[in-house]
């Protein structure tokens, strides 16, 4: 296995991508927008952030014929596509509507991002994790990179740090995908639009990432296997989600981009920080809290309006997937999920219909969000 998790990666990306200036004035110098104050203390997490955030918009991929009113692109993250294992594989109860979802958009013409944490490489193998879902979602994203390069996109997250080696990614991702594939720190959707992770700079899944990769594989991993735990660290720890949500906003607010992210698995529509409160997403097994995505949130008194962060959510809620959808002119957070409504009688009683849904929870219009940045 590689070694290209520890805490130099990101240099593996300076021969595969194109290295970027970010738009503002600070041209993501890392902390150099900090108060001066803080420059003379220990670096703090915020710090960290900064500068791994900025490290990742310098060497993105970058879109510079983005066309805001024609192109469509769905955003997903955090699939954590496992090997099928009962307990530890958080993503097969979802494949179907995966799959579904794929479909949608494949037929109507969008391009997909996969920004990060797309297998679960912390605690199952790769080629375990290909043969698992070679037929199923590999498959429908398989018919997106036919279409092109830039209608398949992808970025590295934290558990699949790995794919910041290109000879990882040639040696499992290309063959799956059928053609050679690219994995980004990021990408720029034209001048103002930054999709990554987000994982840059925490404590647990960027600066120690060797040591929580080994906990996850070697303890974690086997006890959910034998127990069914169903836990997240970044998703289930308020503070540490809360933390992650703070800076990736300042970051964007300081480089004057719109981050668009996942890691924490809680999906964000809405000027941060006007949460309130939290609720449970699912009625399912109760471990995902996110916001209650069928209330429209609004700013508070003296909170800034505008939109520098959205997140995309993930793909391992107990009762669906999330994602973000820029569509034309429009953004919005979608919810996928499977209903089912009743049909009848038959013998033994009411009967029902299953289908799987696409849900809006927020749309708006994007051209203005950009025009506030």
């Amino acid at each position: 296995m590689t070694n290209a998790y520890n805490h130099n990666r990101h240099m593996y990306m300076s021969e595969y991508v194109r290295p970027q200036t970010c738009r503002g004035a600070v041209s993501c110098r890392g902390n150099l927008k900090l108060p001066l104050k803080r420059l003379f203390k220990p670096r703090s997490e915020l710090s960290y952030t900064f500068q791994a955030l900025s490290q990742a918009c310098r060497s993105a991929f970058r879109i510079p014929h983005f066309q805001l009113q024609q192109d469509r692109y769905i955003i997903l993250s955090d699939v954590h596509k496992g090997d099928r294992s009962r307990g530890s594989d958080d993503f097969q109860h979802n494949d179907r509507i995966y799959c579904k979802a794929l479909d949608y958009y494949l037929n109507n013409d969008f391009r997909l991002v996969l920004n990060g944490d797309i297998e679960e490489g912390w605690k199952s193998s790769y080629s375990d994790i290909i043969e698992a879902y070679g037929d199923t979602a590999y498959h429908l994203e398989r018919q997106f990179a036919q279409r092109g390069k830039d209608y398949y996109l992808r970025t590295y997250g934290n558990h699949d740090i790995d794919w910041a080696n290109p000879a990882m990614v040639d040696a499992y991702l290309k063959p799956v995908i059928g053609q050679p594939v690219a994995v980004h720190s990021g990408v720029l959707l034209g001048d103002q639009m930054f999709i990554t992770h987000g994982h840059q700079g925490d404590l647990g899944s960027d600066r120690n990432i060797w040591l929580s990769r080994r906990v996850v594989r070697h303890l974690w991993g086997p006890l959910q296997n034998m127990f069914l735990f169903k836990i997240n660290r970044a998703a289930e720890n308020s503070l540490i989600r809360r933390n992650r949500d703070k800076f990736l906003q300042q970051w964007g607010k300081a480089n004057r981009l719109m981050v668009i992210a996942g890691h924490t698995h809680r999906p964000m529509l809405h000027p941060f920080p006007a949460l309130k409160n939290l609720v449970q997403f699912s009625s399912g097994n109760g471990h995902n809290t996110v916001p209650d995505l069928n209330t429209l949130f609004f700013p508070e008194d003296g909170v800034d309006p505008t939109m520098y962060y959205i997140n995309d959510g993930c793909c391992v809620h107990s009762d669906g997937i999330t994602g973000i959808e820029i569509d034309r002119g429009v953004i919005r957070l979608v919810k996928w999920a499977t209903t089912t409504s009743i049909a009848g009688r038959n013998g033994s009683g009411m009967c029902g219909i299953s289908q799987i849904v696409r849900s809006i929870f927020r749309s708006t219009d994007l051209e203005t969000l950009l025009a506030a940045l």
